[in-house]
């Protein structure tokens, strides 16, 4: 509780900020991480709207818009506490390509990065094309997103040699 409580917390002080200020890219993309991270994804649309254009441009804030469209997914595949298996669940029972990618999603919400990027590796590997190249574009967006440096050369090695 007190962990959500911390979050509705920042969301209004970023909120504020914004009132103040529109113009802080930087603080609005991270303002739309919070928002979809909490599941609030049409209050991250809104507040993602003024960063559509500049986000053609910026590898960040593209990779925001990615995190944007994994939450919206995610929000239309239905939510459950027990979402994650759930998801895995239908993966062993039809191991699609799209039941992998929510799977993927869900993963890149919750920031566990690494097996994210797994299960995208798996979609890139079997099918490339599969939904006008997501999975790709969700990995790159992961790249941008995650802190681990380390992670993320290891993870373009490997996107690297899947796509060659």
């Amino acid at each position: 509780m007190l962990f959500r409580s911390r979050r509705d917390e920042a969301a209004s002080a970023f909120a504020t900020a914004l009132a103040i200020n529109p113009a802080q890219d930087a603080g609005r993309a991270e303002y739309v991480r919070l928002l979809a991270s909490m599941g609030r994804v049409g209050e991250a649309v809104t507040a993602f709207e003024p960063l559509k254009a500049a986000a053609r441009s910026d590898l960040a804030l593209a990779a925001v818009g990615q995190l944007l469209e994994a939450a919206a997914a995610i929000e239309s595949s239905g939510t459950s506490a027990s979402l994650e298996a759930e998801l895995r669940e239908a993966l062993t029972l039809s191991d699609s390509p799209g039941d992998r990618l929510r799977l993927a999603q869900w993963l890149l919400l919750a920031e566990r990065w690494q097996e994210a990027m797994d299960e995208l590796l798996v979609i890139i590997g079997r099918d490339r094309s599969f939904k006008d190249d997501a999975a790709r574009k969700a990995m790159l967006a992961a790249f941008e997103l995650c802190a681990d440096a380390d992670l993320v050369r290891t993870y373009r090695r490997r996107l690297s040699a899947g796509l060659h």
